[in-house]
């Protein structure tokens, strides 16, 4: 996401790098501009031996954080990107009327294509379902405080519409005849020269 983020800035655009406290340093190195939001990640007791109870409640003060904050640091801008943890973001995307892309980093070929087989298909509805336990009753309650009404579906909610997937076409195998469901491009590179970036664009 750096590395997007200097490929934006070296073609005209302002772009701002939102994550947790900890990430600072490394933008800075990159002159890239930084907005902390959430709790730090790494050395976080309260994350205690990242069990599913930890977790789950960092996850759902993550989701409180990024309503509360990234307002006010969006606010004006033309176009959100986000990855990774990130539930909180699409609903402030819809709440400030900005378009919301999803950017994935594992094969495409794991995240949908129109011909999956029926273990693929039970396996992302039980992510799903599990993901709508643990997280949606937070998620709305976040959607409520910027006015919104509530929606079921929060791996859909993150993932939002046509998502990305950054990873290189060699990395996805897929039958013939198939076809992914999201937009694939290359995996979004720092280097240390130049610019400090790389992007390669590849669609299968």
């Amino acid at each position: 996401m750096l590395a997007l983020a200097a490929g934006l800035g070296s073609a005209g655009h302002d772009a701002v790098f939102c994550a947790s406290p900890d990430n600072q340093p490394w933008a800075s190195r990159l002159g890239i501009a930084f907005q902390a939001v959430g709790e730090p990640l790494r050395d976080n007791a309260s994350l205690g031996d990242w069990g599913i109870r930890p977790f789950g409640r960092f996850i759902r003060r993550q989701i409180a954080a990024q309503v509360s904050e990234l307002p006010a640091i969006l606010a004006g801008c033309n176009l959100v990107v986000a990855s990774g943890l990130a539930w909180g973001v699409s609903p402030v995307a819809e709440h400030l009327r900005i378009p919301y892309r999803y950017v994935s980093f594992v094969p495409a070929g794991f995240l949908g294509t129109t011909r999956d087989p029926i273990g693929v298909r039970l396996r992302r509805g039980f992510l799903n379902a599990f993901a709508d336990f643990a997280y949606g009753s937070a998620l709305n309650k976040a959607r409520a405080t910027l006015g919104l009404s509530p929606r079921r579906g929060v791996m859909a909610q993150l993932f939002g519409p046509v998502p990305i997937a950054a990873t290189d076409p060699a990395l996805t195998t897929v039958p013939a005849g198939t076809h992914l469901l999201w937009r694939q491009t290359g995996y979004p590179i720092l280097v240390a020269t130049g610019a400090y970036w790389a992007f390669v664009a590849r669609r299968r």
